[in-house]
């Protein structure tokens, strides 16, 4: 078995579907641009998994979350990043 089915084996699908489900239902548009309530949510799922938590904030309510797991053997080091406001919708009248 390669890396890539082994950690596909690892993946609890309920679990991810749940935490899309919860992150999508946070309003996070920007403008005005307020990922208060993500950023707890990515922190506390980051939590349960044993990570160390950074917080940084650039602006009033606009938040960073570091998440850091320390290795116990030296080599490559893997980064995810990724981003926790959206777009306005747009007129919901045009979405079918």
């Amino acid at each position: 078995m390669n890396t890539l089915e082994r950690l596909k084996k690892e993946i609890d699908k309920e679990e991810l579907i749940e935490i899309a489900r919860d992150l999508i239902r946070i309003p996070s548009e920007n403008p005005p641009g307020d990922e208060t309530e993500v950023a707890n949510v990515v922190k506390n799922w980051l939590k349960k998994f044993g990570f160390k938590i950074k917080e940084y904030k650039s602006k009033e309510k606009r938040v960073n979350v570091i998440g850091t797991i320390e290795g116990n053997k030296s080599g490559k080091t893997l980064i995810w990043n990724g981003h926790m406001d959206v777009v306005p919708a747009g007129d919901l009248n045009s979405w079918k």
